[in-house]
């Protein structure tokens, strides 16, 4: 999956997620108002109301904070699934080697331009680009690049991880979703294109 369907991926879950909070957020609310009332209106005895309506009360607000943990945990395993994903595209492998890997194994000595060839021709093999680059480097070659791999995005898709608490503890202030996930936001911008 490419970064922008795995962000928008991720914007929906989240999006639906949080509407799914609120309403169940805004039942428990409710029951909560109710079982106040009830406290309130001195209808029940004080023991009725220490061993069963506070208790309630105590479980209702538990089991709402429950509701943003369970969505945070869900955003952040969909975020993990993805760096797992993005560290199985940086793995060397054998099926993606070419013809130019006999000429690093021949020992002739090869030069910038005999490398930027073979890069050039490998520009969409992460394995050979990998293989070329690192030998570069062992043998004093300069090519002007370096091979950073999925290293930025992986970045990228750890600091959105690590906002998805703050958005859903924040769920009921719009703002903070557009501040930090929205559009003009630094972490969209990182989703942004295709490369």
């Amino acid at each position: 999956m490419n970064k922008t369907e795995f962000y928008n991926g991720i914007l929906n879950a989240l999006r639906e997620g949080i509407k799914e909070v609120e309403k169940e957020q805004d039942k428990i609310a409710y029951t909560i108002s109710r079982r106040k009332k009830q406290i309130n209106s001195k209808m029940f005895s004080a023991e009725y109301v220490e061993s069963e309506l506070r208790p309630e009360i105590k479980r209702l607000r538990k089991e709402s904070a429950e509701l943003e943990t369970k969505l945070v945990d869900k955003i952040c395993t969909m975020c993990n699934s993805y760096i797992t994903e993005l560290n199985a595209d940086d793995d060397l492998k054998p099926n993606s080697l070419t013809d130019d890997i006999k000429l690093l194994q021949t020992g002739i000595t090869l030069t910038e331009r005999d490398m930027k060839a073979m890069l050039k021709r490998n520009a969409d093999n992460r394995t050979m680009s990998q293989i070329l680059l690192r030998y570069a480097e062992e043998h004093n070659i300069e090519t002007g690049m370096a091979y950073e791999g999925n290293k930025p995005l992986i970045e990228s898709v750890e600091a959105l991880a690590g906002t998805i608490p703050t958005v859903v503890k924040w769920h009921n202030r719009p703002d903070v979703f557009d501040n930090l996930l929205g559009e003009s936001s630094e972490i969209a911008s990182a989703f942004g294109g295709d490369e």
